[in-house]
């Protein structure tokens, strides 16, 4: 390939000028090229008005860190060939929308081109899921009125016509330590309410072998989980290497399954407790 043929797909559409969203000022680094077809950068923010351990150097189109955070920073890695991202996630800090959305957001700043970037994700049956996870933690289902019927689904029947709703939104907790009842009537009539095409639900677990939190979604084409990985560290940072998301991208590829985008809200910004 040419010199210009191998150059970022996004090294043109870097500006100056970040991306303001939920109150969060979006920067995106100028890119690096660790290797053939791989491209290598940051995405984050400052925070305003904190001490000042994190820091954007506009002549460098770079973060610059201090001995703590005052902000977020998100490593990510494009394959050139395959148009996948991989991405640092940080339990508790750091959800996958907030990255996909972010980044969405910014190559689309400028223009002409526009970008869409969808998670990818695993097709998997809920029992298999629930099988990895040590117990559900959180329920989020957006259901719509079924058309014709509602059968074997009262609670919700009951739920929806004495609200007159046409669409509801359902959200459970599991207590601290606890797990929510997924045999129960409500769980299992919203399971079979969106299997047969009137919604989507998201799901989470704490995984058996990692103690990490697992996302299961639920749509009339399937049940499926978020692709994600982990990888050990190649130093002690607190960052993700070029190398190692290089590594976990090569990981998720060689496990020879089908790998599908899937669309997710935006739920806006509250990673971090913001």
């Amino acid at each position: 390939r040419s010199a210009a043929d191998a150059r970022c797909p996004y090294s043109d559409l870097i500006r100056e000028e970040p991306v303001t969203r939920y109150e969060r000022t979006w920067r995106l680094s100028r890119p690096t090229h660790p290797d053939e077809g791989l491209w290598h950068g940051h995405l984050g923010f400052v925070k305003e008005g904190e001490l000042s351990t994190l820091d954007w150097d506009d002549s460098k189109m770079d973060f610059i860190r201090g001995e703590a955070s005052s902000g977020i920073v998100v490593p990510f890695l494009i394959n050139d060939d395959s148009r996948i991202v991989t991405f640092q996630l940080v339990s508790g800090q750091v959800r996958t929308t907030t990255v996909t959305s972010n980044l969405q957001a910014l190559l689309n700043s400028k223009g002409p081109h526009y970008w869409k970037i969808d998670p990818l994700s695993f097709r998997m049956e809920f029992d298999d899921w629930k099988s990895t996870v040590v117990g559900v933690t959180e329920f989020r289902g957006s259901l719509l009125y079924p058309n014709p019927n509602w059968t074997g689904r009262k609670n919700l029947e009951t739920l929806m016509d004495g609200l007159r709703a046409a669409t509801i939104t359902l959200r459970a907790r599991a207590s601290e330590a606890s797990s929510l009842d997924t045999d129960s009537d409500w769980f299992q009539q919203a399971i079979d309410h969106v299997r047969r095409g009137y919604g989507r639900i998201h799901v989470n677990g704490i995984e058996l072998e990692s103690g990490e939190e697992s996302k299961f979604i639920l749509t009339e084409e399937g049940g499926a989980m978020l692709a994600t990985d982990k990888i050990e560290a190649t130093d002690e940072a607190d960052e993700a290497s070029p190398a190692d998301l290089r590594d976990a991208q090569s990981k998720l590829l060689e496990k020879n399954v089908e790998l599908n985008p899937v669309s997710l809200p935006d739920e806006g910004e509250d990673d971090e407790g913001g």
